[in-house]
C-alpha cells in the first residue's frame, strides 16, 4: 500500500486560521451535524458520480476526512487514485494519518498542484463558499475547469444565500455570532442557484443537474444533539440521524431554494472549441 504523503504545494492568507479552526473543532466522534452532512452528500455522489469507475478524482477540502471517513467510502468506489487538498497543514495531515487511501496536499483550490486536463471528477462540498470575495470563487471554478478533462465532472455545493437562517446570518456581525456560540467559523461569499449556473457556464461547464440539500436547519441540529448525547446509545443516534434525513424530501418541492442550507450543482466541461 502506498504511505500517504503530505505536499506542501501553496498555501493561502488564511492558513492559520483554518489550522487553529480544524485543531479546536476536532477531536472525538463525528459530531451529529456532520454525520448529517456526510449522509447528504454522499446521497448527491449517489445521483451524480460516473456510472463507471474513473482513474483520478479531486476533493477540494479535507474538514471532512479529518474528522470522520467522510466521503471517503463513495469515493473510494468511484476511482483508481483519490487526491485531497486542504489550506490547512494540519487537516491535511489528520486526513492523512486516517485515510491511508488518500494522496494528500496542502494547497490552495485557487492554484491547483494538477495538470490541465488530469482529473476525471472533482468534489467540492462547501470549499468555495469561504472566500472574502465572489472573485475567488470564480478563480476557483476556473481552475477546476483546467484540471478537468474534456466531459469532465464537477460536483460542487455552497452556502445558500436565499436561505433565511443564512441571509441573517451574514447580516449580523460575525464576531457577535462567534461569541454566541451561534456559528463555528467565520463565513465567506457565496453564489445563488442562478448565479452558480452562470458562473459555470461563463467558465466553461454545462450544469446537467442542480439540487437544494440539508433542510433541517444547523442551529438545531446542534440542539438535538444536546438533548439526544452519544451516551445513550448507537440506536438512538441512527434514529436522530433517519430523521435529519426525512427532511431532505423538502428537495422535491418548489420552496427547496428557501429550505436548503446549500445549494448543487453537477456541471460537465465542455469539449475544447475545435
Amino acid at each position: 500500500m502506498r504511505p500517504c504523503v503530505v505536499t506542501v504545494v501553496s498555501m493561502s492568507a488564511q492558513r492559520e486560521y483554518w489550522n487553529e479552526i480544524g485543531a479546536r473543532l476536532r477531536g472525538g466522534r463525528a459530531p451529529l451535524w456532520r454525520q448529517y452532512s456526510d449522509a447528504v452528500n454522499a446521497r448527491l455522489l449517489a445521483r451524480w458520480m460516473p456510472a463507471q469507475p474513473v482513474k483520478r478524482i479531486v476533493k477540494t477540502d479535507l474538514f471532512d476526512e479529518a474528522y470522520s471517513d467522510g466521503l471517503l467510502p463513495q469515493l473510494r468506489r468511484h476511482a483508481e487514485v483519490i487526491f485531497g487538498i486542504d489550506v490547512a497543514g494540519s487537516t491535511a495531515s489528520v486526513a492523512a494519518s486516517r485515510h491511508e487511501h488518500l494522496r494528500v496536499s496542502v494547497s490552495d483550490v485557487r492554484k491547483l498542484p494538477f495538470r490541465d486536463s488530469s482529473i476525471d471528477v472533482a468534489v467540492s462540498n462547501s470549499t468555495l463558499d469561504h472566500f472574502a470575495d465572489i472573485a475567488s470563487v470564480h478563480v476557483a471554478l476556473g481552475e477546476l475547469h483546467r484540471v478537468l478533462r474534456s466531459g469532465g465532472r464537477l460536483l460542487v455545493t455552497l452556502d445558500n444565500p436565499w436561505h433565511p437562517i443564512l441571509a441573517l446570518r451574514h447580516r449580523l456581525p460575525t464576531a457577535w455570532l462567534l461569541r454566541a456560540g451561534l456559528v463555528p467559523y467565520e463565513s465567506g461569499q457565496t453564489l445563488g442557484a442562478r448565479e452558480l449556473r452562470a458562473a459555470l457556464e461563463t467558465q466553461g461547464f454545462d450544469v446537467t443537474d442542480s439540487a437544494a440539500v440539508m433542510h433541517f436547519p444547523r442551529v438545531f441540529v446542534a440542539q438535538l444533539a444536546r438533548l439526544f448525547p452519544r451516551g445513550r446509545g448507537a440506536g438512538v443516534q441512527r434514529r436522530l440521524l433517519a430523521f435529519l434525513m426525512a427532511w431532505e424530501r423538502l428537495g422535491h418541492l418548489p420552496s427547496r431554494y428557501l429550505t436548503g442550507h446549500f445549494v448543487a450543482a453537477l456541471a460537465v466541461k465542455r469539449p475544447a472549441s475545435p
